[in-house]
């Protein structure tokens, strides 16, 4: 199983029903309110081994070990729950309303493109009688490069 959380909160939340109650997932790691951020403040000091683990951590420093390393500015301020979502849908409604506008996007856009296949007939007709059959291959091959690759 590949996770994220360590072997040593990972035995311990197997072995306390009361933390199996407050992170049911315990790979749930998209809120503030995760076992990972428990086990930082709340969890090294109920438990020693959580302790043992975080105090043995080396911390990534691109400079090196050695370099000088300080995060207090980062690790003072206030986590904040994260907002998820996508250009052009609310982070705040849920997954099912972002579903029906996606659906009813993609539903006028459907019907656009089926507006558009009769003016695509008559411009395809007039390319192949005013400009020949070279012509008329050449823009029709553009055409399906474009919505081929949109």
């Amino acid at each position: 199983e590949s996770t994220l959380i360590s072997s040593v909160i990972k035995n311990l939340w197997e072995e306390n029903r009361d933390l199996q109650e407050r992170f049911p997932n315990i790979n749930q790691l998209t809120t503030v309110d995760n076992i990972l951020i428990w086990s930082k403040h709340e969890g090294r000091k109920r438990f020693p081994e959580i302790s043992r683990y975080l105090d043995n951590i080396v911390p990534f420093n691109k400079h090196g070990s050695d370099a000088p390393f300080d995060r207090s500015e980062i690790h003072s301020m206030p986590l904040i729950e994260p907002r998820f979502g996508a250009i052009g849908f609310d982070p705040d409604v849920p997954m099912s309303v972002n579903a029906q506008v996606a659906e009813s996007r993609t539903e006028s856009t459907t019907a656009s493109a089926t507006r558009q296949q009769p003016s695509l007939i008559r411009r395809g007709a007039t390319v192949l009688r005013n400009e020949g059959l070279r012509s008329f291959m050449r823009e029709f091959l553009q055409y399906l490069a474009r919505i081929i690759r949109p």
